[in-house]
């Protein structure tokens, strides 16, 4: 049974689109497919962290920085959505999940360091996300009344757990931070005191969005990040080293790939 924000929402998909397969309409993927998992990734492309998997790739829709695909894999099929970054195109994609059945969806993004102790290539999985970003606001029941900036958004037990049992069978090591969602990363490092303030290991722009959507539509996903940028010692972050380079790509190739295999 579907819960009062779902009803919601169908009812303005249904106002505004026509219908409320905005799945279908939107990326040639029909809510009532029969789908293993569902990947949201900003940023990634399947053929670029499924490399050397015995899988097909079905590009279904293109258009501008977003792309949607069918992945098969193991007998297994993957709806693979990329939609650019930034909290509000990632609220988009997920509110348009809102009429498939599939319970297992994975966003893949990337992050920025602010600790010194993880290292390009590492895995990060929220234990919290700090919303600061505008687009957790539109996610509230008034967006005037009520002010999510810095709000905790907590991601589901579920998908944690179902995310660190794979990682385990994976042999991949998970680092549970505490996430800062920005619009903005030049933005957020003007005034990155405040920002570790909060408790903040990572910067990205997508997380906390990702998990208020998650909980609304009672879903079980959870987001998987990897540290693709470092500011932790205040140098510039487009200082990447060929030990960084090899450990950003190992992560990509091989361990993504295994998770994703094990979450199936």
């Amino acid at each position: 049974m579907m819960n009062d924000f779902n009803l919601k929402l169908n009812a303005v998909l249904k106002k505004y689109y026509g219908t409320e397969d905005v799945l279908k309409k939107t990326y040639d993927l029909p809510s009532d497919g029969a789908y293993d998992m569902i990947v949201v990734s900003p940023i990634w492309n399947p053929e670029d962290v499924m490399k050397g998997e015995d899988i097909s790739i079905e590009c279904l829709k293109r258009r501008n920085i977003a792309a949607s695909y069918l992945v098969r894999m193991e007998g297994k099929t993957i709806a693979w959505i990329r939609t650019g970054a930034a909290a509000g195109n990632v609220v988009d994609v997920c509110l348009a999940l809102n009429g498939t059945s599939c319970n297992k969806i994975l966003f893949l993004g990337g992050c920025t360091a602010l600790k010194s102790d993880l290292q390009i290539g590492d895995l990060v999985v929220a234990n919290k996300a700090i919303s600061g970003t505008g687009a957790t606001r539109y996610l509230l029941d008034d967006m005037v009344e009520n002010n999510a900036f810095l709000e905790e958004r907590r991601t589901p037990p579920k998908g944690i757990l179902w995310l660190s049992k794979a990682a385990f069978r994976a042999e991949a090591k998970l680092n549970t931070r505490t996430i800062y969602s920005t619009d903005t990363l030049l933005g957020a490092l003007l005034h990155r005191e405040q920002v570790e303030a909060t408790g903040a290991d990572v910067l990205d722009m997508e997380s906390s969005a990702f998990n208020r959507c998650m909980v609304l539509m009672e879903r079980q996903g959870v987001g998987l990040l990897t540290v693709v940028g470092n500011a932790s010692d205040g140098s510039a972050m487009t200082r990447i080293t060929p030990e960084d380079n090899a450990g950003l790509n190992h992560t990509m190739d091989e361990t993504i790939c295994s998770i994703v295999r094990e979450l199936l």
